[in-house]
């Protein structure tokens, strides 16, 4: 089964990724790869501590579905890395594979050339998008996703279609209440969560036993 490879960097933003993980683990069975010039512990903007599973010479295509590149609250220490934007020049030409970035991670894909005669979208604003030249501002489509050909760019505040967007670039049927918030009008028959014979069964069998033992196990450490 393919994967997700992410870029995992200093203060990179795992809110504009989230429901993209959850999407693909949830909904496909994808698990997702994070992806780095090395393997030192990074640190995301939320102070969480990862350490990247892979580097950029480890990436196969073909063992991965999408790449993606989060936004983030400082760049700087990424756009040093000389190495990330030397792997991202490996894209260029690419016609198929999905590539998607949100929030800032378009300006990764601005500068390493990806964008040239690109629509797309980021959240760095209209002021600063006019006047920085790494930016083809004439290319810029203020809508919360923009995607042109393989590549999918989106705002921050879009996670969720995000995630939709990648889904369906990714060749899976991905409905657009996929990632819908729960509406303020439920009645509790929303949250039974009824299952069919099939996973009745492997409730029954498999999953309540377990947590029988562990709920005797864990009981026990009390006494």
């Amino acid at each position: 089964m393919k994967k997700v490879a992410l870029l995992a960097y200093d203060d990179f933003s795992l809110r504009e990724v989230a429901d993209l993980m959850y999407l693909f683990r949830w909904s496909y069975e994808i698990q997702t790869v994070t992806f780095a010039s090395s393997k030192k512990t990074v640190v995301s903007e939320e102070g969480i501590r990862i350490q990247p599973e892979k580097t950029f010479e480890e990436f196969h295509k073909e063992e991965y579905c999408c790449f993606i590149i989060p936004g983030g609250a400082e760049l700087a220490y990424a756009f040093a890395d000389e190495k990330l934007f030397q792997f991202l020049r490996s894209f260029k030409g690419e016609k198929d594979f999905p590539i998607g970035a949100i929030c800032a991670g378009p300006l990764f894909l601005s500068m390493s050339g990806l964008l040239k005669g690109k629509k797309f979208i980021n959240s760095m604003g209209d002021d600063f998008n006019a006047r920085f030249h790494g930016v083809e501002y004439e290319n810029i489509v203020y809508a919360p996703v923009v995607c042109d050909g393989n590549i999918i760019t989106a705002l921050g505040e879009a996670p969720r279609r995000f995630a939709i967007a990648m889904a369906r670039a990714c060749g899976f049927s991905c409905r657009d209440e996929a990632m819908k918030e729960l509406s303020d009008d439920y009645c509790p028959e929303d949250f039974m969560y009824k299952r069919d014979k099939e996973d009745l069964l492997c409730l029954e069998n498999e999953i309540l036993p377990w947590f029988e033992v562990e709920y005797q196990r864990i009981k026990g450490q009390e006494e």
